[in-house]
């Protein structure tokens, strides 16, 4: 396990494939081990992009590659790319609605 571990950190990002619900997500991956990274998404990843959550579980459960789901995780498996995430960033909606919540009630402009 820690040779993975050492192993995840030469790994680059890629973006995942196959999400179609509006959802971005990157994965650094190495043998078994991988890290997600889903953006625009809160602590309750599941309920911002669940066709992403499970896209990843399904792919990492059936031991595949989480960038396609089409190749084995074997244990030389690696995806390449940039070794850190500062390259990757959210993409911002067109336009952004002003809106409040007063008092438990959303109103359309914000002071």
């Amino acid at each position: 396990p820690i040779f993975f571990v050492s192993r995840l950190f030469i790994a680059g990002y890629e973006r995942i494939q196959g999400i179609t619900g509006g959802s971005q997500a990157v994965v650094k991956q190495y043998g078994p081990l991988s890290f997600s990274r889903i953006f625009n998404s809160g602590h309750s990843v599941n309920a911002y992009a669940p066709e992403a959550v499970y896209l990843i579980f399904e792919r990492a459960t059936f031991g595949k590659d989480v960038v396609t789901g089409n190749e084995t995780a074997g244990p030389r498996y690696s995806t390449s790319g940039t070794t850190d995430s500062w390259g990757w960033r959210n993409t911002l909606p067109a336009s952004v609605p002003r809106t409040r919540m007063v008092e438990g009630h959303w109103t359309n402009t914000n002071p």
